[in-house]
């Protein structure tokens, strides 16, 4: 019987929070300056 294994791979810093997408640049500033989102229609 096959087992199924699930990896959760998450980030450093998670923030959530009614109107953090509103500081989503000064989030986004100490990443660097390039960067890449990506979403699917779910998210």
């Amino acid at each position: 019987m096959a087992t199924t294994v699930r990896t959760v791979l998450s980030p450093g810093r998670y923030v959530q929070g009614k109107g953090a997408i509103h500081q989503l640049g000064d989030f986004l500033r100490m990443l660097g300056s390039t960067l890449v989102l990506v979403a699917d229609d779910l998210v």
